[in-house]
């Protein structure tokens, strides 16, 4: 091959990295950034871990986090904005609010929003998370996201102690959670002690409130009291109509002479149950006298 073929190579070689060059430039200027699928990224530390993800997941209209972003993002000493890098974080740690009680943020709260933000996971979230997403999703005001928590924690709470209950309901401003907690003390067969409820963190004006229920509450009976039991002795039906309470004695009434209609020759402890429906009818009943007597505690809770 002759050198003025290779000089000949190389020159072509030249002339297309300089079409490149000018092309290339061009090429970038017609470009632009999808709407929706170009994620401005944001690094957050939480604890003594960072987290790196879309800033777009976070601006939502009226949240604390999203009007945030709109404030100016001043570069610091180094030319970094916060957030911007894993140097320049933006910091979830005010020592002032600390001060006057206001719970630090937690790196598992903060993963728990993130799952269901961004839900890489398919594992469900436990109880613990679900509270921790409930937590910051009420106080960043990220609202669908609450609603989403309390649905949720719902079926969890079903199966946890009521006293637990009442707490997380007034903690965070659940209205029907709090409503299905008092009811439960109000209804519950034996009187609560005191001195337990005192101990589970329940307010004294909440207590008192709950006995007085109680006490002015007309006992749960049944709707109809024509019908009989079964005795509890010879276990025939019992025609005597007892009143409400297992524990009220009578002689049994299924023994009858031509003489005396209810021939007292045994004792029996039946009573007329209350049918479901009365139960229900009941409880109805206890929650409406429960929503006048807190009627101002309901006022601003969803």
């Amino acid at each position: 091959m002759s050198s003025t073929q290779v000089n000949g190579t190389n020159g072509d070689y030249e002339n297309e990295n300089q079409r490149l060059d000018e092309v290339t430039p061009n090429a970038q200027e017609q470009c632009r950034k999808d709407e929706l699928y170009y994620f401005e990224l944001v690094v957050f530390k939480v604890e003594d871990t960072l987290f790196r993800v879309p800033k777009s997941i976070f601006n939502v209209k009226d949240s604390v986090i999203g009007d945030m972003f709109l404030l100016p993002n001043i570069p610091n000493n180094s030319g970094l904005t916060q957030g911007s890098t894993d140097e320049s974080p933006i910091v979830f740690e005010d020592k002032s609010l600390m001060q006057i009680g206001v719970e630090p943020i937690k790196k598992a709260d903060f993963r728990a929003l993130l799952r269901v933000m961004i839900p890489l996971n398919q594992t469900p979230l436990t109880y613990e998370e679900w509270v921790g997403v409930l937590h910051l999703s009420s106080m960043w005001f990220y609202t669908e996201i609450r609603a989403r928590a309390i649905v949720n924690l719902t079926t969890f709470i079903a199966r946890r102690d009521v006293c637990s209950n009442i707490l997380l309901a007034k903690k965070y401003g659940v209205r029907q959670w709090l409503i299905d907690g008092y009811t439960d003390l109000v209804l519950q067969p034996t009187s609560p002690i005191l001195d337990e409820l005192c101990a589970t963190g329940i307010d004294p004006l909440t207590l008192a409130r709950i006995y007085y229920i109680r006490d002015v509450l007309p006992p749960l009976a049944p709707s109809d009291m024509s019908e009989g039991h079964t005795c509890t002795s010879c276990g025939r039906s019992c025609e005597v109509v007892a009143g409400t309470s297992t524990d009220i004695g009578h002689y049994c009434g299924s023994v009858r002479t031509n003489f005396d209609p209810y021939y007292r020759s045994h004792l029996c402890t039946g009573s007329n149950s209350p049918s479901d429906a009365d139960r229900e009818t009941y409880r109805q009943s206890a929650q409406n006298k429960i929503t006048e007597v807190f009627s101002s505690e309901f006022t601003h809770m969803e």
